[in-house]
């Protein structure tokens, strides 16, 4: 009946005062995120994955905050590991160096 009620334009629009409240939950709150810093890489470490049967191998430079990957530097292994996939990936994830809690490789390896 309610509805034949509104499309007449017979019903009132205002909800009973609590309804919407109850009908609605509160939003959950969430922890604040909390990551792990990387951890300072020493010079000269190589980092190595095989992704789709090609082995990949980074050189950490001086400083530990910059990388060498096929003769070129970048500054951050999220771009390596762009350049490699082709998608967007976590770099330390993708180099083994953080992990999501799940064992088991990802797609394409």
């Amino acid at each position: 009946m309610r509805m034949a009620e509104q499309s007449r334009g017979e019903a009132s629009q205002v909800d009973p005062p609590g309804l919407r409240d109850a009908a609605d939950p509160p939003p959950r709150e969430r922890a604040p995120a909390t990551r792990r810093p990387l951890p300072l890489l020493e010079a000269n470490t190589r980092l190595v994955r095989t992704w789709r049967d090609v082995r990949h191998e980074v050189v950490v430079l001086e400083g530990g905050r910059t990388f060498r990957y096929r003769n070129r530097t970048y500054d951050n292994l999220s771009e390596i590991a762009r350049a490699i996939t082709g998608a967007r990936w976590s770099g330390p994830r993708f180099f083994g160096l953080r992990t999501r809690g799940r064992t088991g490789g990802g797609a394409g390896e």
